[in-house]
């Protein structure tokens, strides 16, 4: 006989084999970035991509890249807090710029 599961633990199963649960994640590292990242992450990056625990996160600039590489373990640690262990085991930065366009 089964033991009864946990909806969420199973889904969260059926999705990581078809594929979609990085996309839910990535979701909830967009919507709530700012707080999930704190300072010195909050509103000079922004989470770019998710893919087998490795994150890509969009910075500023280069100076901006030089300051929070620093603190790559840091963020793993307050992500895996917050979301869970083993969602984001290792972080890359993509310079991206800020999206604002120059006079």
């Amino acid at each position: 006989m089964y033991e009864p599961q946990r909806l969420d633990e199973v889904m969260d199963l059926v999705l990581s084999r078809i594929g979609v649960a990085a996309a839910r994640h990535l979701d909830r590292l967009t919507t709530d970035w700012d707080a999930l990242a704190a300072v010195p992450w909050s509103g000079r990056t922004r989470p770019l991509s998710l893919q087998e625990g490795h994150l890509v996160v969009g910075v500023d600039s280069g100076a901006t890249a030089s300051l929070v590489k620093y603190d790559i373990q840091g963020l793993i640690e307050r992500l895996e807090a917050a979301i869970g262990p083993g969602i984001v085991s290792t972080v890359s930065l993509k310079v991206v710029g800020s999206g604002r366009q120059r006079a």
